[in-house]
C-alpha cells in the first residue's frame, strides 16, 4: 500500500516538476513497502542512493524554473535545496 498517493493537490503545474515529484514518490513508496514486508534492510541503501542522486537532478530543475519564471520565492527555496543537502552530508 502506497505510503503517499499522488493527486492533483500536489500538483505545481509544471509537468517535468510533476513527473519528477511523481518519481520521488515512488521512491519512497518502494522504501515503506520494503520496510513493510521486512525487506528494507535489503534495499535501504540502493533506494537512498537513488533518492539522493535523483533529488540532486531534481533541486537543479526546479531553480533552472524558479529563474526562468523569476519566482518570487527562489532565494527562500534555493536556501532550502542547499540546508537539505548540508543536512544530509553531515548526518
Amino acid at each position: 500500500m502506497a505510503l503517499i498517493e499522488w493527486n492533483a493537490d500536489l500538483s505545481v503545474g509544471v509537468g517535468e516538476i510533476d513527473e519528477q515529484h511523481k518519481k520521488l514518490i515512488g521512491l519512497i513508496n518502494s522504501l515503506n513497502d520494503a520496510m513493510a514486508s521486512g525487506k528494507g534492510k535489503d534495499i535501504l541503501k540502493g533506494i537512498l542512493d537513488g533518492m539522493v542522486n535523483y533529488t540532486s537532478m531534481h533541486f537543479k530543475t526546479e531553480e533552472k524554473y524558479m529563474d526562468e519564471f523569476q519566482y518570487g520565492e527562489t532565494f527562500h527555496h534555493k536556501t532550502e535545496h542547499k540546508n537539505f543537502v548540508k543536512k544530509r552530508w553531515n548526518s
